[in-house]
């Protein structure tokens, strides 16, 4: 009886995953939320806009990098502009309570991690990735993290915010010990 019963759950299970699997590949968004520096559509919540506000933060940020600041201190000017970070600006401004492993009590600040974060996340070119993790089945809730290649990769699937270019020049600094000069990155930083 009990094997019987567990027919019509795997099945759905199946049917779910298949049409969540589609609307991936067809580079629809399918997270509950979109990631800083974009909004849900209202028109169609699968596609993802531009919001004006974090948009702005993430390219300010992504310019300050190439300028030549470090991780710290462009943590350290979002902080004094009073910028708030991305989980407090969707919990005040967009009015969503979403929950998160990272720390959320105390003074609301920018971290260097959270800069880091944000300069190495290839979505900001307009490419949508997806299936990150999944579960064995509907049974079991343990999550899997898949490999890089298995992620679903859909190109220019939003408008970008950040310039293909600028982004690989941004990660190659990130790369590198490049520490800022008075007038700037000196030629030979991170080499010498």
């Amino acid at each position: 009886k009990s094997l019987i019963n567990d027919i019509y759950p795997a099945d759905t299970s199946r049917s779910v995953r298949a049409n969540l699997s589609a609307k991936m590949e067809d580079g629809q968004c399918i997270a509950a939320f979109a990631f800083y520096g974009y909004l849900k559509s209202p028109d169609d919540k699968h596609k993802l806009i531009i919001d004006p506000v974090a948009g702005a933060v993430v390219k300010d940020m992504f310019h300050l990098k190439m300028q030549g600041h470090s991780l710290c201190s462009i943590a350290d000017i979002l902080n004094e502009r009073g910028i708030l970070p991305p989980l407090a600006y969707k919990q005040i401004y967009l009015r969503l309570n979403q929950k998160t492993g990272f720390k959320t009590v105390g003074k609301n600040k920018w971290e260097a991690t959270m800069v880091r974060r944000i300069l190495l996340d290839e979505r900001y070119t307009g490419v949508l990735l997806q299936g990150k993790r999944t579960t064995p089945n509907h049974k079991v809730k343990k999550v899997i993290y898949r490999a890089k290649e298995e992620w679903v990769r859909v190109e220019n699937a939003f408008e970008a915010l950040i310039d293909r270019h600028v982004y690989e020049v941004v990660v190659h600094l990130l790369g590198r010990d490049a520490r800022k000069a008075a007038d700037g990155i000196a030629l030979l930083s991170g080499l010498v």
